[in-house]
Parts: C-alpha cells; structure tokens; sequence
C-alpha cells in the first residue's frame, strides 16, 4: 500500500493486490484491481487471465460474456500460454452456450449451472501462476 502512496499506477502492485483480495474472498476488491491493471497497462496479460476467472467463478456463471471477452483476450496476448487448451475447451463449452442462452433470454443473465471443475482447474492454474 506504501507504494502505491508514491505511484498509485504500479500495475505490479495492483495485480498482485487483485491476487490477495480474491484469495481472501474479497472479489470486488479483486476484480476492481484486476480493472485498474488493464486500464494502467492494457497488454497486461495476466490481469486478463485472473478477471476473467472471477467473471467464470461467479454463479450460475451469469458473466459468461464477460469471462468469454476476457479469456479471449488473454489468449491473444500470451501466445504460448500453457492455460491455451483448458481455456480454449472453457470457450468452445460455455462462450456459445453462453451467448445462445443469452439469446434466448433476450440479453438476461444465463442460467447455466457450475462447472464445478473448471472452478477446481482455475484455482489450481491461478495459484501457479503466481508462485
């Protein structure tokens, strides 16, 4: 917090403040951090990856369409991203499951249920990315 009192732009610091917050259960404070990063950097890849997962983990997944926009773009700025697969099924799963339930809806919330390994995976791949 010392930092960011002298450069409150330090993308390092507000991602890694995005990364406690949403351990901690905090994901607004999460989620507003990861934001902040994209709007300091927006080539800040990793900021992409972690706001998109608190978008994908909110239940019954009614941002989709958000994850969805994000992981895309994530994956358009790390090229060799070992996530690339995993995501890429998440995509092809949920983005046109969710964009045709959307449809459906007339632009309402989706209702699809928890993919409750796909939650498992994106814990698991977060706390490697930050080691």
């Amino acid at each position: 917090m010392r930092v960011l009192e002298y450069n409150p732009r330090d993308r390092d610091v507000r991602y890694m403040l995005g990364v406690i917050y949403s351990r901690q259960g905090q994901i607004e404070k999460g989620r507003s951090e990861f934001t902040e990063v994209i709007a300091i950097d927006e080539n800040y890849a990793k900021a992409y990856y972690n706001l998109a997962a608190l978008y994908a983990n909110e239940g019954p997944f009614r941002n989709v369409d958000k994850a969805s926009i994000l992981f895309k773009r994530y994956l358009e700025l790390d090229q060799t991203s070992m996530y690339r697969e995993k995501i890429e099924r998440w995509l092809e799963k949920y983005d046109s499951q969710g964009n045709a339930i959307q449809k459906l809806n007339q632009g309402r919330p989706s209702e699809q249920p928890e993919n409750k390994d796909f939650k498992k995976w994106l814990k698991e791949q977060s706390e490697k990315i930050n080691e």
